[in-house]
This record gives structure tokens, sequence and C-alpha cells, in this order.
């Protein structure tokens, strides 16, 4: 929450608020704000623009399909099975809020929900179109006391590859489910006190994590089955990497 992360698409800024809860389309050019929408929930990540649309989750546990002119709401999701509340970060939330980005590809809207495994969580696909469910995993919080660090705390932009979805986690490192059926298939494993909502994919390989006992540090894995392949990269003290073609 040190700053809102932007999307740019045909010369607007879109971003969410945690402070507002609101979404915002300004102009690229003159800053002017074209409109708001207001969530009932801190919104923490950049929002996806697709084919006119925007798309973003909410701490609220809902996630919110927009038209990308107006603002207007096309539809949302309730990813939780209730609208339960509690108090997080000083704010009232869902039970299972919308805690990472909404990704888009090929007509389909992923996301993932809820903070504490043992309360459950939820690993979605949606129809882009009206939201209608494709899928959903409500089990993988089950599996809690299999995992490290007590199983996987959904927070961070999610990655997929052709077949598979990676969910970045809080103080694990990623978790790996089918794309088609939303089937757990791995999460990575740590290796130490390491972790972080940071990930990277980069043709078979991804590269995730944050910190190492308070050292800036990254991990590669192989990208279908998890392994670890060691530090991939000379890492100096920085917050982020980009991959070019070559």
């Amino acid at each position: 929450d040190n700053a809102f992360h932007v999307a740019i698409a045909d010369g607007t800024i879109y971003f969410g608020s945690s402070v507002t809860d609101q979404v915002y389309a300004v102009d690229a050019e003159s800053g002017e704000v074209r409109w708001t929408f207001a969530a009932e929930g801190p919104v923490r990540f950049a929002p996806t623009v697709a084919a006119g649309r925007v798309y973003f989750g909410s701490d609220d546990g809902y996630v919110y399909c927009l038209g990308a002119d107006s603002g207007a709401l096309e539809w949302k999701h309730r990813a939780g099975p209730s609208d339960e509340k509690v108090i997080g970060n000083g704010r009232m939330i869902s039970l299972w809020p919308v805690r990472t980005s909404v990704l888009v590809d090929r007509g389909t809207v992923y996301f993932a929900a809820g903070v504490f495994p043992y309360e459950g969580l939820y690993i979605g696909a949606l129809k882009a179109a009206d939201g209608a469910v494709e899928w959903v995993n409500d089990t993988v919080g089950d599996r809690a006391h299999e995992l490290e660090f007590g199983g996987i705390s959904p927070h961070g932009y999610l990655l997929a590859s052709s077949k598979i979805l990676y969910v970045p986690s809080g103080r694990a490192m990623p978790a790996a489910f089918d794309r088609g059926t939303g089937k757990f298939l791995f999460a990575t494993p740590p290796g130490g006190k390491r972790g972080g909502t940071w990930a990277l994919l980069d043709k078979d390989r991804l590269v995730a994590g944050v910190d190492l006992s308070g050292t800036p540090d990254k991990q590669a894995y192989d990208a279908r089955s998890g392994r670890p392949q060691g530090e991939a990269f000379a890492w100096f003290n920085g917050i982020d990497m980009a991959a070019m073609a070559d």
C-alpha cells in the first residue's frame, strides 16, 4: 500500500485505492478524472483491462467487472460463501478478501480469495463476459497442515502459463493450479524462512520470493513441477525484476 499500482490502456490510467475504496479512471494526458467507482472495501492491486472492460478484486470479498469507458458495473461475483466480515488492517473487510489481482485470459477471469487457510480459501475461474462460474477450488485451505508455513495465503499478482495458474502467497511461495479444472497441483517449497508476494514467469521457469531472513532473495523453480532450481540470478538490493526477450 505504499503506492497505488496502475494499468494503462487506450490513453486512460486505471488504479484502485486502499484508502477511499474506489477505482479511478484518469486521462493519461491531462490528469482529469474520467470516472470513479466505489467498492465496499480497499482495492489493493491494479485493475486488469481487457476487451473494453475493467476487472478488479476488493477486500469486500467481491470480483468486479466495469465498463472501461463509463465505469458502470457490468457484474460482480462474491468470492466466498457469505458476506461475513472481520476487522483487517483497521478496516471492516470480508473474511475472504480478494487480495490478488484479477487475471483475464482467453475469455476467463481468474481470482483467489481468503487469507486464513483454516477459514477456507477460494481459487476460482469465471466467464469474463457475465461472471458465470467455470470452476472454484474451495478445498486447498483444508491442506494447510500439509504445506509449509501453514499453507498458502493468496496475495499478489496472479500468473498463468498455457495450462497452469500460479497464485503468489504472503509468507509462503506460489502454489499452482490446473487452469482448466482448478485442481491443486503443487506448492513451491520455500526452503527456509523465505516468501513474499512477488513472482515472475519466464518460459518454463518460475521465479519468486522477496526476502530470506531479512536479505533480498529470488528463487527459481521448474514451472511445471515446482522443483527448486536454486538462485537463478545475481541479485542486488531492489524491489522488482523485469524480463526482456533475450
